[in-house]
């Protein structure tokens, strides 16, 4: 969970991230605990629409708002994202589980493998 994909993250992402932490003045907003190495956490908060509140999205890195950023120490970060590790790691465990059960039962991707027997150059055709 250390690889950040700057890609997902609006281009102003350094300045905002500067200020939420300034703004916090080197304290974790929710252990209280000094810290000089805060990160911003994406809370998910939800948001006002024209009918009712929509739930917010914490994988949504383009969601700004003040009241959606939270500066923590890594000790809350990690703890803040400990749900969506373990369902992202859920959805590997139950992914690998059933390519394990193919690959046993002898199906493949649907794929066709085609290869060129050099003797009489025919191909045959084999599910991979």
């Amino acid at each position: 969970m250390s690889h950040i994909d700057k890609r997902k993250y609006p281009p102003a992402w350094k300045k905002i991230s500067a200020l939420i932490r300034r703004l916090a003045q080197d304290t974790c907003e929710w252990c209280h605990e000094p810290c000089a190495t805060l990160s911003v956490h994406h809370i998910g908060a939800p948001r006002a629409t024209g009918r009712g509140w929509k739930h917010g999205d914490p994988s949504d890195k383009h969601d700004v708002r003040r009241e959606n950023l939270a500066a923590l120490c890594w000790r809350c970060h990690r703890a803040a994202d400990q749900p969506l590790y373990e369902k992202w790691k859920a959805g590997q465990a139950k992914r690998q589980a059933k390519r394990e059960q193919h690959a046993a039962l002898g199906i493949g991707t649907g794929l066709i493998c085609v290869s060129v027997e050099s003797s009489d150059m025919q191909r045959s055709a084999s599910q991979c």
